[in-house]
C-alpha cells in the first residue's frame, strides 16, 4: 500500500524518527520497505502491460530492480 505523504499520521510518525524515537523509526522504515515493494508491483504490472503491447520495457526493468533493492535496504534497517 503507497504511504500517503500528506497523512498526519505519517506526518507524525516522522517527526517522532526525527527525534530519535526508535520505535517510530522502525515503523517508519518498514512504511517505506512496504512502500518501495508496492512501487516495485505496479511497475512490474507496467512491464507486463507494456510487454503486451511490444514496447521496450528495460527502462522499467530498472526501476522494479531498483525499487526492490530500496525496499530490502530499508527493511533491513528496520530490523
Amino acid at each position: 500500500m503507497p504511504i500517503d505523504l500528506d497523512s498526519e499520521v505519517w506526518q507524525s510518525l516522522r517527526e517522532a524518527a526525527g527525534e530519535g524515537d526508535p520505535v517510530s523509526r522502525r515503523i517508519a522504515l518498514r512504511m517505506m520497505a512496504e512502500h518501495e515493494a508496492y512501487e516495485a508491483t505496479v511497475v512490474r504490472d507496467m512491464e507486463e502491460t507494456a510487454a503486451k503491447l511490444n514496447v521496450d520495457t528495460s527502462a522499467l526493468g530498472r526501476q522494479v530492480k531498483n525499487a526492490e533493492e530500496m525496499s530490502r535496504s530499508l527493511a533491513a534497517a528496520a530490523e
